[in-house]
């Protein structure tokens, strides 16, 4: 086998891409064919007692666990089947705090040591910006929240956030795209991190880096409705509400970041009858619609990515030898570009 751990890099799997590409399923199989285990990079699966909605792809036979690598003191849980490893679900509760840079460390001690058991890390999931500070850490995800600030912050409309990061740095401002420019919660950690006055050195990963392949799924527009569809029916039928309950008991407005997975506000209309079950289904579907368009939007800027169409029934196999190839290898600096 070969040593994943050398003096200079870190060999890791990323496999990403936008909603319903089947991120986790392809990840699962490709840990059959080598010894690996699988961080989430996944913002609303670190939440504990919510499963459904984030998309937790849990399957039967792994069962939960405590592991033996710690995070602020804590060991960090696992779902395991004793062969292979899920990291990075329920690690806080719905109404504690998680960021980037808790995501920063978190992902870089479980990299380290899978690569230290000879197993090879894969990363999956479809939050961007996790996966970027992998390889693009910033002294931005080193500023702490502050929650006097944010409690003042939050009381703002959008206009009057805008116009406040707009005072404080345009430049900021305009890097920020269409989406984020109306998301309070982009707004509020921007305006955050530039009224910090704490200077925090910019963190260095030289020693080891990682030698990583990375792959982004993707489909039509068409097979992504298809498949998102799917799966919003059949959470629509679920027994959802007893995690909404539980959400609920600490979110009662659904304000906190782990509410806002697409869905929850839905189904909390939907089962106050205030929505017919055609209506979230159409609104359900269209929120996810557009969020998998977001997400493409962001990788297509990325560089480094083999682009994989799920749409062919063999696209498995060509992850597959795709993967054996690099694994193989110890340069690797030719990437496909995604299809438009």
């Amino acid at each position: 086998m070969k040593d994943l751990l050398s003096t200079n890099s870190i060999k890791t799997l990323v496999i990403t891409g936008p909603t319903a590409t089947g991120k986790t399923t392809l990840a699962l199989k490709l840990a059959k064919l080598f010894p690996a285990d699988l961080i989430s990079a996944d913002s609303r699966q670190v939440y504990t007692s919510l499963n459904l909605i984030p998309g937790k792809d849990i399957p039967s036979s792994f069962h939960k666990k405590n592991s033996s690598i710690t995070l602020n003191q804590s060991p960090i849980p696992i779902y395991t089947n004793n062969k292979t490893s899920i990291y990075g679900y329920d690690l806080v509760d719905p109404n504690q705090s998680w960021n980037l840079n808790f995501f920063h460390q978190f992902a870089w001690k479980v990299i380290t040591y899978v690569s230290q058991q000879k197993r090879l890390p894969i990363v999956v999931g479809g939050t961007g910006l996790y996966i970027d500070t992998l390889f693009n850490p910033t002294p931005n995800t080193q500023v702490p929240p502050n929650p006097i600030l944010r409690a003042r912050l939050e009381k703002l409309s959008i206009n009057k956030l805008q116009n406040k990061l707009l005072n404080l740095s345009p430049e900021k401002f305009n890097s920020l795209n269409h989406s984020d420019q109306h998301n309070p919660r982009r707004l509020i950690r921007a305006i955050e991190i530039l009224s910090s006055s704490v200077i925090h050195p910019k963190s260095n990963h030289s020693s080891p880096q990682l030698d990583c392949l990375k792959i982004a799924l993707t489909a039509p527009l068409s097979t992504l409705e298809k498949n998102i569809t799917k799966r919003v029916k059949q959470r629509l039928n679920s027994d959802y509400l007893n995690e909404l309950n539980i959400l609920k008991s600490l979110d009662p407005d659904l304000k906190l970041p782990a509410s806002s997975a697409l869905g929850y506000q839905i189904l909390s209309d939907f089962h106050q009858k205030k929505i017919t079950r055609q209506q979230a289904t159409t609104l359900w579907v269209n929120q996810e619609l557009n969020y998998a368009k977001r997400q493409l939007t962001w990788l297509r800027a990325q560089s480094n990515y083999h682009w994989i169409d799920i749409s062919p029934k063999n696209h498995a196999k060509q992850v597959v030898d795709l993967v054996t190839r690099w694994y193989s290898e110890t340069n690797h600096d030719r990437y496909t570009q995604p299809q438009n």
